[in-house]
């Protein structure tokens, strides 16, 4: 009887491996039919006409462009692109960064006006941002921005503000160049932050931060009376020096529960900064991030906090699309973790096959190597729409890569709804590193 037992047993175990085999069968045939191949070259060289024929990019007031892993070429030269048409063609006037919004002042003034010189442009920041890929972007807006009424120039701009308290000194540098009577009139609160330790935060103790947050408030207010003593009516100016001081206290905020284990703010903060850069600039925005940032993940953090995309989704409704990128296999760039720290940026590769049930499986998979998927025309009906209709794992590379792929599937931000968490997807199936600048301790 057991043997009888264990050939049923193995009869049953083929049957559900042949019916999963067969569904999955008909999941790709059903992916098939719904994407549209990629030509074989460059994105940078994609036409007006192909971009166009792919999707209709109007009616849409701020578009996420994703980025799957920061150290691949073909995301950056493809987000470029997208970009460009989107300012030539649909008045975009405004590329939100993810970056420093203290630093980002310094970009758009070259983008701008020109000032400053474009290889020392990012010098200091970190390779996601100096690298050639990013450069080409920034060499572009300023050419764009040649001749033309200010009104009609694009802009760069950061949303990010996380690190901005290890620095304060470099704020108040920041709010001399506006306004330096603030500081003339507020000489020994600006010195205070100026004797401030250079703290890392690791072992910073809830009564240093608190003091660090009583310290910006006071600054905030000094400004903002200055300003109504002064100014009958708010300038842009006067909006960048008080944004400035709140990078500041948001930053704060947010190590300080980063090292005591609080909840991670980051993308509410990195939305709230989209939305004041939207509503001062009065234009259409395209945001420049990870693509698991710009994703509608209403657990990014796992612990119900949501990315970029989630509330962004809340707050503009139908009026936010979502571009998201993906690959499965491939090289880019990545730091790795060291006995000493993280190291140089490295040459990467993934060589392993997809995970299981994953998103990457069926894309693996596909027809064509290189394509374009728009999700609204899967129909409802089909075993596609099921398979991606539950939370699913979707690789993704930060700037750091683990070495294996199981952690860039595995981890909160990759859990991910495709039906709900993005608008169109951009699949490679070859990915290269960009390029960073020779200052760098490259291998």
């Amino acid at each position: 009887m057991k043997t009888l037992t264990k050939i049923i047993l193995a009869i049953f175990l083929v049957s559900c491996t042949s019916t999963n085999t067969s569904n999955k069968q008909k999941i790709i045939k059903e992916l098939n039919q719904c994407i549209i191949e990629l030509p074989k070259q460059s994105p940078l060289l994609y036409t007006d006409q192909l971009i166009e024929g792919l999707f209709d990019w109007s009616n849409y007031s701020v578009i996420g462009l994703g980025e799957s892993a920061h150290g691949a070429k073909e995301f950056f030269e493809l987000k470029h692109r997208i970009f460009k048409y989107l300012v030539e063609n649909q008045n975009f006037k405004v590329l939100a960064y993810e970056f420093s919004f203290r630093t980002s002042l310094k970009i758009n003034d070259y983008v701008m006006n020109g000032k400053g010189t474009l290889d020392s442009l990012f010098a200091g920041e970190l390779w996601i941002q100096d690298n050639y890929q990013v450069q080409d972007l920034i060499k572009w807006m300023h050419s764009y921005n040649l001749g033309k009424d200010e009104i009609e120039k694009v802009k760069f701009v950061g949303i990010d503000n996380q690190l901005d308290a290890f620095n304060p000194e470099r704020t108040i540098d920041c709010i001399n160049k506006y306004f330096p009577e603030i500081l003339s009139l507020n000489s020994s609160l600006v010195q205070e932050i100026l004797n401030l330790d250079h703290i890392r935060y690791r072992k910073i103790t809830t009564e240093e931060y608190k003091r660090r947050e009583e310290i910006y408030l006071r600054l905030i207010s000094a400004a903002n009376s200055y300003f109504k003593l002064n100014n009958e009516n708010e300038t842009l100016d006067q909006k960048i020096t008080i944004r400035l001081i709140e990078s500041l206290l948001r930053s704060n905020e947010w190590l300080y529960n980063i090292y005591t284990g609080k909840s991670n703010n980051r993308d509410k903060d990195l939305t709230e900064n989209l939305l004041w850069v939207k509503d001062c600039n009065n234009s259409k925005v395209a945001i420049w991030a990870h693509t698991s940032h710009v994703q509608n993940n209403p657990n990014f953090y796992g612990d119900q906090l949501g990315s970029i995309g989630y509330y962004l989704r809340d707050t503009l409704k139908e009026s936010y699309l979502i571009v998201s990128t993906a690959f499965t296999k491939g090289k880019f760039k990545a730091v790795m973790e060291g006995s000493d720290g993280d190291t140089p940026p490295l040459d990467c590769e993934i060589i392993e096959n997809p995970l299981p049930e994953s998103i990457n499986e069926i894309f693996y998979q596909a027809k064509h190597k290189d394509f374009f998927l728009d999700v609204s025309k899967i129909q409802q009906s089909s075993n596609l729409y099921s398979y991606l209709d539950t939370v699913r794992p979707m690789l993704g590379v930060g700037d750091c890569y683990a070495g294996s792929i199981k952690p860039h599937y595995q981890s909160p931000e990759r859990q991910i709804n495709l039906l709900t968490a993005t608008n169109i997807v951009f699949y490679f199936s070859d990915t290269h590193p960009v390029r960073v600048h020779e200052r760098f301790n490259t291998k």
